[in-house]
């Protein structure tokens, strides 16, 4: 024992040795020196062929020391010293040098103003050194969902202007095969807790199959060799993960009670036994019950780099599940970050008959278990708005939402938007059209800028309409939207699904329309415009967790 710690001893005082040959431009024993001249590095680029700098998050080759010893330098007394230790051009400075530079750059982004999204980017272009392009896995999509492709775009653009450069990315799927054929640009993957089941025949193995493969992932954090006791395909997923830069967890609302939520932490505990880095996006977390599951997701969330939440019930749960404030933030919702800064409604007077896009969909969570006699009553509701706005100010309506278009997906609104035409007395259908195509955001969003009002019950279906510069009355059916639109200053607009009528949505339609000026005078649509600036601005934290600073 007193052999050992001698010997433990001993190599501290090497690496205290390395470490002060590294701050003079030396770098450390054992470690390739950076070719990249200082000045293209401190710009992002890749003008050499020296290997990427890892994060400080990772465990790295130079051991629990020494990082210790980089961090305090960082955070410490030598606040000049980012700069100062800047080695020469063609100088080989190492390690400490070059986060230093990373670090400095950190601080001076998080030190900016939420809401300038200008300067979000090129802060943290500093971050692709050595030229390789980052590795950012996305957990948790489902694309067939145009409200969550949505996010996944947007998440991914976040990325790559907080990143700069190339970014490489592998979404994991709930149903990769069919969504390929929709989003055939994106690199899918099948979600890794269905990896596992896909080779189980019985049912009870599940646990023990599932531990078995977090026991491995463990493993493979120090021994990659590990990874040959899983199948080939669950491998290469794991070996993948293992691999990224940070593992993103994508943004939406599926960390609650109603919904499976076992797979989605299974995925966040075999991030955090690879040791990597997890980031959970803009997320509506709650309600939660007490249970299995609240347990294991309140064990990763504390672990997680990054918590980021888009309202303030979210914000309350996590911060009752013990996450440090710290990596916590709440946000906007991702998809804002679609919408360009000109976007907005125009001053133009409108044109007659006013167009009028409605998005239903069919939800079994009414109060007291009613599911069929909530939905006959919120359908009747839409079903009479529509027929007062056609036969009172003659407008055209457009049935048309977020979930269409997809057979294989288990939801369709356009069969809900049916129900509702149905409703309607045979004279007035010629005014309503029923759009059940499947489009991607990007088209949705020039599909909507065509209307002067959407009623959205679907949120996001309301976001891309926002994003399109074009009015939403809101339908809540959770606290997320009502959260939303209260943030944006149009709770006034909003109604609730539990209680809505043709008479409170039509109240609402006329306030909408009937407003003189919309534009970037209102302080609706100022709300909107920063909700973006705020959005674009989210990747800096995001970047500031992975390599080591965590917020100011």
């Amino acid at each position: 024992m007193e052999h050992c710690r001698l010997g433990a001893a001993h190599r501290r005082r090497r690496r205290g040795a390395a470490l002060r040959r590294g701050s003079r431009g030396g770098g450390f024993r054992g470690q390739r020196p950076c070719p990249v001249p200082a000045a293209a590095v401190s710009h992002g680029r890749a003008d050499g062929t020296g290997a990427r700098a890892r994060p400080l998050c990772r465990a790295g080759p130079l051991g629990a020391g020494v990082r210790r010893g980089v961090l305090r330098r960082i955070r410490g007394e030598d606040r000049a010293g980012a700069d100062a230790c800047r080695p020469a051009v063609g100088a080989g400075g190492g390690f400490p040098d070059r986060r230093h530079r990373v670090a400095a750059r950190l601080r001076r982004a998080a030190a900016q103003p939420a809401g300038d999204a200008r300067g979000a980017g090129p802060a943290f272009r500093a971050v692709r050194l050595g030229g390789a392009a980052m590795k950012v896995v996305i957990a948790n999509t489902t694309l067939l969902n145009a409200g969550d492709a949505a996010i996944n775009e947007a998440t991914m653009q976040i990325l790559r202007h907080s990143f700069g450069g190339e970014v490489d990315f592998a979404c994991y799927e709930a149903n990769p095969a069919v969504a390929a054929r929709y989003h055939p640009t994106l690199a899918l993957r099948a979600a890794l807790f269905d990896q596992v089941a896909s080779h189980l025949r019985w049912r009870f193995a599940r646990l023990p199959a599932l531990l078995w493969v977090l026991a491995i992932a463990r493993l493979a954090r120090v021994w990659k060799v590990a990874l040959l006791a899983l199948p080939a395909g669950l491998r290469r997923s794991l070996a993948e993960y293992r691999a990224a830069d940070v593992v993103v967890s994508a943004g939406g609302t599926y960390l609650v009670d109603r919904y499976r939520i076992a797979p989605r932490i299974f995925d966040f505990l075999v991030v955090l036994a690879l040791g990597r880095p997890l980031v959970l996006f803009t997320q509506s977390i709650g309600p939660l019950a007490p249970g299995r599951d609240r347990l294991l997701l309140r064990f990763a969330l504390r672990r997680a780099a990054l918590v980021m939440v888009r309202d303030r019930p979210s914000e309350a749960l996590v911060a009752e599940l013990g996450v440090p404030a710290a990596r916590v933030a709440r946000c906007p919702d991702a998809v804002f970050a679609l919408s360009q800064p000109h976007e907005h409604v125009s001053d133009a007077p409108r044109i007659n008959p006013p167009r009028i896009a409605v998005s239903v969909r069919d939800w079994p969570f009414f109060a007291g278990g009613r599911a069929e006699e909530g939905m006959e009553r919120y359908l009747d509701a839409v079903a009479a708005f529509v027929r007062r706005v056609v036969e009172t100010d003659g407008a055209r309506v457009t049935m048309v939402s977020t979930c269409q278009g997809v057979p294989e997906y288990w939801t369709d609104d356009s069969k809900v938007a049916a129900r509702v035409i149905d409703r309607l007395p045979a004279a007035l259908r010629d005014n309503v059209t029923l759009d059940g195509r499947f489009r991607s955001p990007a088209a949705l969003i020039d599909y909507l800028r065509g209307f002067d009002l959407i009623v959205a019950t679907r949120m996001h279906a309301g976001i891309l309409a926002l994003c399109a510069g074009v009015p939403v009355v809101p339908i809540a059916y959770e606290f997320k939207t009502r959260e939303l639109f209260t943030e944006l200053e149009a709770e006034a607009l909003l109604c609730d699904v539990e209680t809505v009528t043709a008479g409170r949505l039509y109240r609402a339609c006329r306030r909408a329309l009937g407003q003189t000026r919309y534009g970037r005078a209102a302080a609706h649509w100022r709300r909107v415009a920063l909700a973006r600036c705020h959005a674009m601005a989210s990747g800096r934290l995001v970047a500031a967790a992975v390599y080591g600073e965590g917020r100011t």
